[in-house]
């Protein structure tokens, strides 16, 4: 890790990490996910490491990081919420069928 610029008046940090140590920091935070449940800012700052971790090692994203970082940013609420619309929406339609 190389740490390039600390602002306090900004409050952030920007470092260089390599490849290597974006996936010991994804494995680190991986292993800690059932502490974090509840801490947004835990799912947000894990989603962000899997994008690099990948960007970085493969140069894309696969299906199975698209899920990680889906599951981590909430997008799973809105899933099972539009899988109960559109099961509503069949049995309405089941309904005028029959």
């Amino acid at each position: 890790m190389k740490i390039e610029n600390i602002s306090k008046k900004n409050n952030e940090v920007n470092v260089t990490l390599s490849s290597e140590e974006l996936v010991k920091i994804c494995n680190a935070l991986f292993a800690i996910r059932h502490d974090c449940k509840d801490n947004p800012i835990y799912h947000r700052l894990y989603s962000d490491m899997v994008i690099a971790r990948d960007l970085s090692q493969y140069g894309q994203l696969n299906n199975c990081s698209i899920a990680k970082i889906v599951e981590q940013r909430g997008a799973n609420v809105i899933k099972s919420e539009l899988e109960m619309i559109t099961e509503k929406n069949s049995e309405s339609i089941m309904d005028l069928l029959d």
